[in-house]
């Protein structure tokens, strides 16, 4: 028979026990967090402007992660997107006119409805990408720049289709749909905007004067030359002193953009007279592509605007 006092010493061995393994399963699934956590933000440090679409495989998991389709209509969205994405229209994220200008930036007011609406919160870490040309992601991204969420954002190098040639999952529901708020969360963005991202007409005024700064004009060379108008344009031509590099060479297709070779680029881009220690200025006819030149050329390491008036305002003063 066990004595009293023995089996108080029992109880209390196993009560011992049972708390020290305890502590060390709670240990490690605070560990496993942390690391899910750190992957996150490891791939977040390794990056500038895109990732690749094995990066996003690995995190794409993490509740943090605020994944946006980013296209014209929802056909493309529903035929398949990457699991957990929500749609978001390009209609949401431009002012279809204003002051006679095509395309413009939507109102700080507005564009906060969006971000709330999209769920993107304090700590989101956000990847953008669209199913068939890259314009309207980078559109967004340049918005998000200007808005002050530029560091938390990302572009899916390939886009869809990278997706895709990884053999990775698609989903075709519409769960994630962009009408559905996500309550409780807010990311407060910068109503007054980030100097330097748009460029105004007066500031390239005052950079054409100065000389100090490279204009790059990324409109087909016809456009460049004067040889054709463009989209919205008076007076064919180009801004003063302007260099030319078509997006369609900028990166490896264009429907969906990827961009492959960043040291051939660069040296593509100083053989034109774009220095990588002189500030520059992308435009082309109304702000739409040019975005994704913006884009580009941020991931390069450049300090770079966007004229997002573009040449057609240039051409009507």
């Amino acid at each position: 028979m066990t004595s009293p006092s023995t089996g108080g010493l029992c109880f209390l061995s196993l009560f011992l026990l049972l708390s020290i393994c305890f502590s060390f399963g709670c240990a490690a699934t605070d560990t496993s967090h942390q690391k899910s956590a750190s992957g996150l933000q490891a791939i977040w440090d390794s990056t500038r402007v895109f990732i690749e679409p094995d990066q996003l495989q690995q995190v794409l998991d993490e509740p943090q992660l605020v994944l946006l389709h980013v296209g014209h209509g929802e056909r493309g969205y529903r035929l398949g997107h990457i699991p957990g994405a929500r749609y978001v229209d390009f209609k949401e994220i431009i002012e279809l006119e204003r002051d006679g200008l095509k395309s413009e930036l939507p109102n700080p007011e507005d564009f906060q409805k969006r971000v709330t609406a999209w769920g993107i919160g304090e700590d989101s870490a956000v990847v953008l990408y669209g199913d068939a040309a890259g314009v309207f992601p980078s559109r967004l991204y340049v918005t998000m720049q200007h808005y002050g969420c530029g560091d938390r954002v990302r572009l899916l190098n390939g886009h869809l289709r990278g997706w895709v040639v990884q053999e990775s999952e698609l989903d075709t529901s519409d769960s994630a749909a962009s009408d559905s708020t996500l309550p409780g969360v807010s990311l407060t963005i910068l109503h007054e905007g980030v100097s330097g991202v748009i460029a105004s007409t007066a500031d390239i005024d005052r950079a054409v004067e100065r000389g100090e700064t490279t204009m790059l004009d990324v409109r087909p060379e016809d456009q460049y030359a004067g040889l054709k108008r463009g989209p919205g344009v008076k007076e064919p031509g180009q801004i003063p002193g302007a260099v030319n590099m078509p997006l369609q060479q900028m990166v490896t297709g264009v429907k969906p953009p990827w961009l492959v070779n960043r040291d051939q680029l660069k040296a593509e881009l100083l053989a034109i007279g774009v220095e990588p220690n002189r500030p520059v200025v992308v435009y082309d006819a109304q702000g739409m592509h040019s975005a994704l030149a913006f884009a580009v050329l941020k991931e390069l390491g450049y300090r770079v605007s966007l004229y997002d008036a573009g040449y057609a305002a240039w051409s009507k003063r």
